[in-house]
């Protein structure tokens, strides 16, 4: 049996996210003691670009091509979140076509207005018998931000 202080290094990786609000899911094949986290930091990308809005009405590209063309790396715009796509006029206008592109294995997550290339936070969830640990990550780090625990009494789950 391995002793429980010695500590476990495992890589997370994000998995595509479950639902169109661009939330990542970090699994890890094995159980981690605080303070062991490493990440994948070329899974999930911030990228700051600064696209044109078209003009006029002759110009033939949407406002997802002029962002995607402007990319460091082609990507799969095919699957991008149906609420980025909705606020993309209003995303792309709203700081002079300065928008932060979030990617994930080259598949875009989240288009948002101005550099927001600062915050790439995640949370982890450690589900255990008794006991659920959410942490946020700062994922460029993997600093853990901030944690909450619930423990399961014979009552139910609890603080």
């Amino acid at each position: 049996m391995p002793d429980p202080r010695d500590r476990v290094h495992a890589r997370f990786l994000p998995a595509p996210p479950l639902t169109e609000g661009g939330h990542q899911i970090l699994a890890a094949p094995t159980r981690l003691d605080k303070g062991t986290i490493a990440l994948d930091q070329a899974a999930v990308e911030k990228h700051v670009i600064v696209a044109t809005p078209p003009t006029e009405e002759n110009h033939q590209t949407s406002d997802l091509e002029e962002i995607v063309s402007r990319l460091p790396r082609p990507v799969a715009d095919e699957n991008t979140p149906l609420g980025a796509l909705r606020d993309l006029p209003q995303t792309l206008r709203a700081k002079g076509g300065q928008v932060t592109v979030t990617t994930f294995l080259n598949r875009i997550l989240d288009i948002e207005a101005g550099d927001t290339s600062a915050h790439k936070l995640g949370i982890a969830f450690d589900i255990g018998t008794t006991t659920i640990v959410a942490s946020l990550l700062d994922l460029d780090s993997g600093e853990e931000l901030a944690s909450v625990a619930k423990h399961e009494s014979a009552s139910g789950l609890r603080r």
